[in-house]
C-alpha cells in the first residue's frame, strides 16, 4: 500500500494501537450473562468524563447480545458449540489436553486453555467493530482508487491480538489531524468498555509518510512540535507521540520525516 501511495504522491499515515493489559481487563459480560458487580468499570467511565446518559448507552450496548446470534449463523453446531464454551466459562469441572488434573470454575476462564482464548477472541472482535463503526458515522474510514472514475477499495485495519494497525489516507497538511480524530475516538469506544490506550514509546504510536502538494511543509509543522502531538480527552490532555521507526514482533517500519 505505501508503495501505491508513494506512486501516486498520497500522504498516508498507519497509526499502531496498544491497549494496556487489554486480555486482563476485558469485560466478559460482553458474551456473557453476569451477575458481579460493575462498579470499577462505572467508576473508570465516569473518571474519563462520562455523563451518566453515556454510561447508561455503554450498559446497554454491551448489554445487547444479538450479534452473537449474528456471528453463530443459526446454524445447531455453532449453538452447541457456545453452549459448551458457556458451561465452561462458570460453575462447572473440566478437563483439557495438555493441561494437567481438572479444571474448576466458578467465573471466568484460565489464560492459556481454549476458552480463554475464545472469549478474548469474540469479546474483543466486538469492541473493534464499534471503533470501525464509530469511525465510519465520522468518516474516518480510508479508502483508495485507481483513478476518480474507478471504485474506491476500503482499506482495512490489521488486527493481532490486542494490536491494532489503522491505515489513514490524507491530504498532506490534514493527515495528523485526521490521525488525532482516529486516535480520540479509539480512547473514547476503548474506554466504554473499560480499555485505556498505551501511548507511551513503541505503544500507540503513528509512522507518518507526508507526500505530495503540502508534504515538506507537513513535515516541518511536526518538527517544531517535536513529533508530539497534544489533544483534549473529556477534559484531560493527551499526548500523541509520531515517530520515524516502530518495531512490532520483531519486525521494524521505518519512515522518514526530515
Amino acid at each position: 500500500m505505501f508503495d501505491y501511495c508513494k506512486k501516486v504522491f498520497q500522504s498516508v499515515a498507519f497509526v499502531f494501537m496498544d491497549i494496556v493489559t487489554a486480555f486482563a481487563v476485558l469485560l466478559r459480560r460482553i458474551l456473557f450473562d453476569e451477575d458481579y458487580p460493575d462498579e470499577v468499570w462505572l467508576r473508570k467511565l465516569v473518571a474519563n468524563g462520562f455523563s451518566e446518559h453515556d454510561v447508561e448507552y455503554i450498559m446497554s450496548v454491551v448489554d445487547d447480545r444479538g450479534w452473537i446470534e449474528e456471528v453463530l449463523g443459526g446454524h445447531p453446531s455453532s449453538a452447541f458449540g457456545w453452549d459448551l464454551v458457556s458451561n465452561i466459562y462458570r460453575n462447572t469441572w473440566f478437563a483439557q489436553d495438555y493441561v494437567n488434573g481438572v479444571v474448576a470454575t466458578k467465573l471466568g476462564c484460565m489464560a492459556g486453555t481454549s476458552p480463554a482464548d475464545l472469549v478474548y477472541a469474540l469479546s474483543f472482535f466486538r469492541v473493534l467493530f464499534r471503533f470501525y463503526d464509530a469511525r465510519v458515522s465520522k468518516g474516518l474510514v480510508s479508502s483508495l482508487s485507481r483513478h476518480s472514475h474507478a471504485p474506491s477499495l476500503e482499506l482495512c485495519d490489521v488486527d493481532y491480538c490486542d494490536d491494532t494497525v489503522i491505515p489513514v489516507l490524507s491530504g498532506a497538511g490534514t493527515l495528523v489531524d485526521k490521525v488525532v480524530d482516529v486516535v480520540s475516538i479509539a480512547n473514547t469506544v476503548f474506554c466504554s468498555y473499560g480499555f485505556m490506550l498505551n501511548l507511551g514509546g513503541n505503544k500507540t504510536n503513528v509512522l507518518p509518510y507526508f507526500l505530495g502538494k503540502g508534504a515538506f511543509a507537513a513535515r516541518r509543522d511536526l518538527f517544531n512540535r517535536e513529533y508530539k502531538v497534544e489533544f483534549d480527552f473529556n477534559g484531560s490532555a493527551v499526548r500523541l507521540l509520531f515517530v520515524n521507526c516502530y518495531k512490532h514482533m520483531g519486525t521494524k517500519f521505518l519512515c522518514r520525516m526530515s
